[in-house]
C-alpha cells in the first residue's frame, strides 16, 4: 500500500548513490513531490497523465488490463486503479481530474458515479460502493509482479460493484480469492466502522479536458497519497539528509 511513500522512500533510499553535486538538487526535487502530495488535496483539478507502458500493466486478463495503473501527477508518480469498466485510458494521454477526498465515515465528496457525475444514475448505492471499493484497493498487492491473479479478482470486483454489467473473474470458483465474486462478498461483509479513509483519494475525469480524438473519457481512478504524519516524517528525514549532504559538501571543499 501507499504507492507514493514508496516511491519517496525508494527514491530515498539512492540517496548516498548519487555524487555529491547531485545531493542537494534530489533533495529538493524529492521535497517538491511530497509538498505537491500534501497540496494535491487542496487544489483541484490536476493534471494527470496515463504514463504506463503496457509491460507495466497487469494483465490482459480477459481483453483487459488491471491494476496497476501509473499515472503522473504534480510531478511524482502514483500507482493507481481504476474503478470504472465504461469508459478508457489510452497510452500518454492527459487530462484534467477532480481529486474528490474521503471523510472519517468513507463518504465520498464526489465522483464519476455520483450526482452529477458522468455515471450518475447507475448505481444507486454509489456512496457506499465507494467505500467498498477503496476498501479493496487497499487489499492489492504493489508489483512486482505486475501480473497478479488476486489483483486481477480485487480489481474485477472492484468493477463489479458499480457496473453489474461488468465482466466477472473465475466466477466458478467463489471460494477462491482468484474470483471476483470472493472479493466481492469480502467487501460487502467487511467492517468498516474503523477503517482509515483518510489517505485515498478519487481522481474523476473533469469532462470535456481529454484530447478531442478520443470518443470517450478516461477512466476514474482510486488512489493513496501519504498521511499527513508520514509527510512530516519524510520533510524530516529530507531536511536531515540536506544538511548531511551540505556538510558533506562543505568537509570536501576544505579538504
Amino acid at each position: 500500500r501507499n504507492a507514493s511513500l514508496r516511491l519517496a522512500v525508494g527514491a530515498l533510499s539512492k540517496f548516498t548513490e548519487l555524487p555529491p553535486q547531485m545531493s542537494l538538487k534530489k533533495i529538493a526535487c524529492l521535497a517538491s513531490f511530497v509538498l505537491g502530495l500534501t497540496a494535491m488535496s487542496l487544489a483541484s483539478p490536476v493534471t494527470v497523465t496515463f504514463t504506463s507502458g503496457t509491460s507495466g500493466l497487469g494483465g490482459p486478463t480477459q481483453g483487459v488490463y488491471y491494476y496497476p495503473y501509473v499515472i503522473s501527477v504534480n510531478g511524482g508518480s502514483l500507482n493507481v486503479a481504476c474503478d470504472d469498466y465504461y469508459d478508457d485510458i489510452h497510452l500518454g494521454e492527459s487530462w484534467q481530474a477532480t481529486v474528490n477526498t474521503l471523510d472519517a465515515s468513507g463518504n465520498v465528496s464526489g465522483g464519476i458515479f455520483a450526482p452529477g457525475g458522468a455515471h450518475a444514475g447507475v448505481d444507486a448505492n454509489w456512496q457506499s460502493d465507494y467505500k467498498k471499493a477503496v476498501w479493496l484497493f487497499s487489499q492489492l498487492t504493489p508489483p512486482p509482479p505486475v501480473d497478479n491473479s488476486v489483483n486481477a479478482a480485487i480489481n474485477f470486483a472492484i468493477w463489479d460493484l458499480f457496473d453489474h454489467s461488468a465482466a466477472t473473474l473465475n466466477a466458478g470458483n467463489p471460494s477462491s480469492n482468484t474470483s471476483s465474486a470472493y472479493w466481492l462478498a469480502q467487501a460487502n461483509a467487511a467492517d468498516l466502522s474503523n477503517f482509515d479513509f483518510s489517505p485515498y483519494v478519487i481522481f474523476t475525469p473533469v469532462a470535456g479536458t481529454w484530447p478531442s480524438k478520443y470518443s470517450i473519457g478516461p477512466q476514474e481512478l482510486i488512489g493513496e497519497v501519504p498521511e499527513p504524519a508520514s509527510l512530516a516524517l519524510m520533510l524530516g528525514g529530507l531536511l536531515c539528509l540536506g544538511g548531511l549532504a551540505w556538510k558533506q559538501r562543505g568537509s570536501r571543499a576544505g579538504a
